[in-house]
């Protein structure tokens, strides 16, 4: 669980939008 989380959050952070990984995240609980 920890190892794909970190892996999507340095893949955001890279790109330059620290938001967009809690975005992505919320999105999913919500949907």
């Amino acid at each position: 669980m920890a190892k794909p989380t970190t892996q999507k959050i340095k893949l955001v952070s890279s790109a330059g939008t620290g938001f967009y990984y809690v975005t992505k995240k919320n999105t999913r609980t919500q949907t």
